[in-house]
Parts: C-alpha cells; structure tokens; sequence
C-alpha cells in the first residue's frame, strides 16, 4: 500500500459517514412521512451534500502522481469534515434529533 491509498482510504470512510449519516437521515423522514410534510429546499439541499462528498472522493484520483507530505495530508483530511458537520446539522434539526 502506497502513501495515495493510505490516504484516500482515510478520507473514504471519513465521507463514508457523512454519506452514511444522510442516509440515515433521509430513512427516518421515510418512515415518519405521516407526520412530516415533504419540503423541497430540504431534499435539494440532501442531494447537493451527497453530490459535494460523491464528488470529492470522485476528485482524489487526480492527486495519485502528486508528492504527498503531511501539509497535503492535512489540508485534504480537512475538506471532508464540513461534508460531516453539513449532514449533521441538516438532519438533526428535527424534533426528537437534537437540535429542534
């Protein structure tokens, strides 16, 4: 295994989970839709944080001929994290989730 595959392994399951999370979220707005209207800003909103993390991982393989060190490690350990933070805050402000 190479630096590159150590570290788009890394960042994978870091947007994983924010992957995973919307998922998560958008599943209980399925199973609760008799007490939840649908709202349109709401599901482009989930679609485009799905699109932004898909594409980010899509986008590391343009990084394989680089010379990795820490800073590129770092600075690219970094963007996945607001992927995370977006789908917390997205499906967590519903009642009985956290925030209300």
């Amino acid at each position: 295994m190479d630096i590159f595959e150590f570290i788009v392994g890394m960042i994978s399951v870091i947007l994983a989970l924010a992957i995973a999370q919307l998922f998560i979220g958008v599943s209980d707005l399925i199973q609760r839709r008799d007490r939840v209207k649908f709202f349109l800003p709401h599901s482009v909103w989930a679609t485009v944080i799905f699109l932004i993390a898909f594409l980010h991982w899509w986008s590391l393989w343009t990084f394989k001929d680089l010379d990795w060190n820490f800073a590129m490690f770092f600075l690219q350990l970094a963007w996945p994290k607001p992927d995370v933070l977006r789908n917390h805050h997205l499906e967590s402000a519903r009642p009985g989730r956290g925030l209300t």
